[in-house]
């Protein structure tokens, strides 16, 4: 995948397939995932867990994308996105005193996302660097190398 870490690719796998189901389930039946602890019987909670879907969805679509278009910029942003994600539920989280799976698991998938998200800056240093230090000619050319 052009230079991408085959961890990094299947960490994005991984993000694609849970963002795409996990986002579905709950936008077609609020609850249904089993991730959220929210109490979806309240129209808020509903809201909330159809919310948290569409997101999800969202998120698990760049990712989608970026392992189509098998480029470091769209596996950056696709990351990028997930950071983010797991950064405000880790907010949440800590803003609300919820348990610590409520905890855990974004601060788990969080440092992943950041690993791999070094990874692929990483990756993109490294191609750089080595098409930067292409040496130049030992000399001139002659008659022999032009034809």
């Amino acid at each position: 995948m052009k230079g991408i870490p085959t961890w990094v690719a299947g960490w994005v796998v991984i993000l694609a397939l849970a963002g795409v189901a996990l986002g579905l389930l709950e936008l077609l039946n609020p609850g249904s995932s089993g991730v959220l602890s929210i109490d979806t019987d309240l129209e808020s909670g509903a809201v909330a867990a159809r919310s948290w879907g569409g997101r999800s969805l969202g998120l698990g679509v760049a990712a989608v994308v970026a392992l189509l278009l098998r480029e470091r910029g769209a596996f950056g942003v696709a990351l990028a996105g997930a950071i983010a994600r797991e950064g405000s539920d880790l907010y949440a989280a800590i803003a609300e005193s919820q348990g610590f799976i409520d905890y855990a698991l974004p601060a788990v998938m969080g440092a992943i996302d950041v690993v791999a998200f070094l990874g692929v800056i990483g990756s993109a240093w490294t191609s750089r660097r080595s098409k930067n230090e292409i040496a130049p000619p030992d000399g001139p050319p002659s008659m022999e190398s032009m034809i």
